[in-house]
């Protein structure tokens, strides 16, 4: 998960399984918490959401309280700049936010990896004369067929959150189970 504070500062945090249990029913996206009891640990790897120096792991200890009736505004999520990503020199370490028009959907494949089948289909995309594939698993897949399905598919604009980005053949590609939204314009 991304936490933010009040000057918009990010961080990652992550809860090990064993611990969902406890933090899943007190944590709301958008709301504001007062939170101690942290893990401090190097934020390192190539799947991470921010480009903070350190990432937070929650504890059996870490406290949560809920901060009154405060909330995140709901426009917090910043695209990111299309003329970074699209370069080639894009740190692919990092998750991106993006966004583009929909031009295309490809059919929907089945995907097996280490015994297990998902479902899997690409969308495309263009972004300020960016074209670009995004590829959505699992239940994303069949939402996006949904949508599809039910024909409003008329200058519709997608937001994808926390994608990964990988270049293959010269080929800028996006990766994600995302939370995703379709504007229609």
């Amino acid at each position: 998960m991304v936490l933010m504070d009040a000057s918009g500062n990010k961080i990652h945090a992550t809860v090990r399984r064993t611990l969902i249990y406890k933090f899943e029913k007190d944590l709301q996206e958008g709301k504001v918490y007062s939170m101690s009891g942290f893990g401090v640990a190097a934020n390192l790897g190539s799947y991470r959401t921010t480009k903070h120096e350190y990432k937070l792991n929650f504890q059996f200890n870490t406290k949560v309280k809920l901060c009154g009736k405060n909330s995140v505004p709901d426009d917090i999520y910043p695209i990111s700049n299309s003329i970074v990503v699209f370069n080639s020199e894009y740190d692919t370490d990092y998750l991106v936010d993006v966004m583009g028009m929909l031009t295309g959907v490809g059919m929907q494949r089945e995907y097996e990896r280490n015994g297990a089948k998902t479902k899997m289909v690409a969308m495309k995309l263009n972004y300020d004369g960016f074209k670009f594939k995004v590829t959505l698993f699992g239940q994303y897949a069949d939402e996006l067929n949904a949508f599809v399905a039910a024909g409003e598919t008329n200058k519709v604009i997608v937001v994808v959150l926390l994608a990964k980005v990988k270049i293959w053949q010269g080929n800028i590609f996006f990766f994600c189970n995302p939370k995703f939204i379709f504007y229609c314009s």
